[in-house]
């Protein structure tokens, strides 16, 4: 991995803005009135944990991470103080591991995100007399990972053992639908009822349920009629508001770094003031000329790389081997006359990406930036936004430059 703070680019390169990711933590703090749990999983998403942590760390205590490969792989535990806490979403079913971990336990939380993993992690304990910090992750509804809400006899079994300290309990929303995400509220609540008065920490909210409650939560505040506050078919604001309240934090990732989950919250993000922080720029590696009715790299039945009359072709660096495979990308062009928007042309390939220019005299390639944003890019090749960032773990392929 390359990182620099030069503007001189020989690769496709993710250019970093430290002021943006800042104030966009402090712009959702602010919303939600909660502190933040930043989800660095997945090296931040492909953003490089090492750069993105030093952007953060003395704006929060709290990240979390898929694992304990990744807490020893970042070096965690030589970048953190005592009153920092981890939380570590899928530990590994792995003894040599958790044993490795012990002596770093006091900044760690360990997610207890099944029953199986209870058990496992019971038995070491038992062994070795130690005390863990954990957090509980409930299933409200998602169907994936953590104890179902309605498992009271197992949630008290792990709750009551006793070398478990219970930090923090939380749950995962499946989907942005303000709907689903009341119907798991509600779920959620049910499982809390059966434990009150306990002193943890609790959140609820991702990132796409970060936009959907503060959009509810200003849409609510800005009305002037009360009636609004009760039931839309069926849904009570009023319930909702008082169940995310039931939380102190709030688990955010890629809106930190001003990228909305999908293309349909786009605009909210953009409401909210919350702005994209990158921008990913390509080297021109080169210029053709091709006549009418040629075609242009490989030949693909599905994809039309025929051009309508005699054009000017510019190859740039980076291809499915540095983003995911993709129907068609549109990209910002900058040359000596202006800017404009144009597409690619032809069938991906794995290193070399096709467009179409108006001349020659090319400046500069952005396939995102502060006109062409991530979430529409990956809307109309249908991929998740996820896919573009975490590709760009590819290391040996991307440069990483601070702004």
């Amino acid at each position: 991995m390359r990182i620099s703070r030069t503007k001189d680019i020989c690769y496709p390169t993710v250019i970093l803005n430290p002021y943006i990711i800042k104030n966009n933590i402090k712009i959702i703090r602010e919303l939600t009135k909660k502190d933040l749990i930043v989800v660095l999983k997945s090296n931040a998403y492909g953003l490089q944990f090492n750069i993105i942590f030093d952007i953060i760390k003395d704006l929060v205590n709290r990240i979390a991470l898929n694992n304990l490969r990744e807490f020893f792989e970042y070096e965690v535990y030589k970048k953190v103080s005592d009153n920092f806490k981890v939380l570590l979403l899928f530990p590994e079913f792995d003894e040599n591991l958790v044993y490795q971990a012990l002596p770093f336990k006091n900044i760690i939380n360990f997610s207890v995100f099944s029953y199986e993993y209870f058990l496992f992690l019971k038995e070491i304990l038992l062994k070795e007399k130690s005390v863990l910090d954990i957090e509980l992750e409930i299933d409200s509804g998602m169907n994936r990972t953590g104890i179902k809400f309605f498992e009271i006899d197992k949630i008290k079994e792990i709750l009551d053992f006793k070398f478990f300290n219970v930090k923090g309990i939380y749950t995962h929303l499946r989907s942005d639908n303000i709907y689903d995400i009341y119907y798991q509220l509600l779920n959620f609540k049910k499982f809390l009822d059966n434990f009150r008065g306990r002193n943890w920490d609790i959140h609820i909210l991702n990132s796409a349920g970060v936009l959907r409650f503060i959009q509810y939560f200003n849409n609510s505040n800005n009305s002037n009629d009360s009636n609004n506050l009760d039931d839309l078919k069926g849904f009570n604001l009023r319930e909702f508001f008082s169940i995310i309240n039931l939380s102190n934090l709030v688990r955010v990732g890629i809106l930190v770094y001003g990228i909305a989950p999908n293309y349909e919250l786009l605009n909210l993000k953009n409401q909210f003031n919350i702005k994209n922080s990158i921008k990913i720029k390509l080297p021109v590696i080169g210029i053709k000329e091709v006549l009418k009715s040629e075609s242009v790299g490989y030949l693909n039945k599905y994809i039309n790389g025929v051009v309508e009359e005699d054009s000017l072709v510019g190859l740039v660096y980076g291809g499915y081997s540095t983003f995911p495979f993709s129907k068609k990308l549109l990209f910002h062009v900058y040359d000596d006359k202006g800017d404009y928007i144009t597409n690619s042309i032809g069938a991906m390939s794995m290193d070399v990406t096709e467009i179409l220019i108006r001349n020659r005299n090319l400046k500069e390639v952005y396939l995102v930036d502060n006109v062409l944003n991530l979430e529409e890019q990956a809307f109309y090749n249908l991929l998740p936004v996820y896919n573009y960032l975490t590709n760009l773990n590819s290391n040996n392929k991307v440069d990483f430059f601070l702004i």
